[in-house]
């Protein structure tokens, strides 16, 4: 694996008697998408908060690379070498940080000047990303007149208006209904492709574990565990779940001649047409079954396997 974008060692933030973060230490590396889940006050925002250098670590630091001055890459803390390093950054917050008696157009005009970027490159990139987030045809749209996702895209475009390297987001499909959210993951799965690295805070843990590369779950102001969604499953849980649906479906009657302690099936429930358990040995489970069916008058007609969702592994972490 290629050296770390973004490094954080021993990072600690305390505020009075409260420790929130409790040395951290985490690598990002060049095109993650990077998740971090965790439930309200586990030190999520915290934790972004202190990698955009907003808050800075009682202990620890945070370090970026990036070329020093014979081009070289190095590794520079973020706090030390603030005016240098934050071009670095994007953030898009859960709130808007855009005006909102301001045009779309007006906004990426005025985000493109803090950083002082050249016309031509401002023109070049303000077009661009307003192509990329779908808001071209809407550039003369006051802020306040744009609809909640699309509030989400122009602030998610005014924190790329420099070309970071990394970009942050705080919730970002937060407040979206359920197509919103879809066309926003999309978003952000193009921005990533376009070469962006990306670190994600969301409570929306199953979609996120589709976009994600590596995720790391936050309890009580430590990284219980960062690696790939896929790992944490594997690691995490080895019960999967069945559905299945039958006719006529007499289902007591199934599951007493599958023989369910024998095989460790629990967790028995009929949910509409189908019948759900879970089991801790898939293999011998789908077996017996499919030989208890052939035996049986019953005609299967949907076979599913389950694995758990991030969201189930999750929640057994939190315990």
């Amino acid at each position: 694996m290629s050296e770390p974008l973004l490094t954080l060692k021993g990072v600690t933030k305390s505020f009075g008697e409260k420790k929130v973060l409790k040395g951290i230490n985490l690598d990002i590396f060049r095109g993650d998408v990077f998740g971090i889940i965790g439930s309200s006050g586990s030190g999520k925002t915290t934790l972004l908060n202190t990698l955009i250098g907003f808050y800075e670590p009682d202990e620890g630091d945070v370090l970026i690379q990036l070329p020093n001055t014979k081009g070289q890459p190095a590794l520079f803390s973020i706090f030390k070498n603030r005016n240098d390093v934050m071009r670095a950054f994007g953030f898009s917050a859960q709130k808007p940080s855009f005006y909102m008696k301001l045009t779309v157009q007006e906004n990426m005009d005025y985000f493109a000047t803090l950083y002082n970027l050249k016309p031509e490159t401002k023109e070049k990139n303000i077009a661009n990303l307003l192509k990329l987030v779908g808001l071209d045809q809407d550039a003369k749209a006051l802020g306040q007149n744009l609809s909640g996702g699309m509030q989400k895209r122009l602030d998610i475009a005014c924190s790329l208006v420099h070309n970071p390297k990394v970009l942050i987001l705080d919730e970002p499909t937060a407040d979206l209904d359920p197509i919103l959210r879809k066309q926003m993951w999309d978003l952000i799965q193009r921005i990533n492709k376009s070469g962006t690295t990306i670190i994600i805070a969301s409570h929306f843990l199953d979609e996120i574990e589709l976009v994600a590369t590596r995720i790391g779950t936050m309890h009580a102001g430590d990284l219980s565990y960062i690696g790939a969604p896929s790992d944490l499953s594997k690691r995490f849980s080895t019960v999967e779940e069945v559905h299945l649906q039958t006719v006529p479906g007499d289902y007591k009657s199934l599951m007493k001649k599958l023989g369910t302690k024998a095989l460790g099936i629990y967790d028995v429930r009929e949910e509409g047409p189908q019948i759900i358990f879970k089991t801790k040995d898939m293999k011998k489970t789908v077996v017996k079954l499919l030989g208890t069916l052939r035996s049986s008058k019953e005609t299967m007609l949907v076979l599913e396997v389950h694995k758990p969702y991030l969201r189930e592994i999750f929640e057994k972490l939190e315990k």
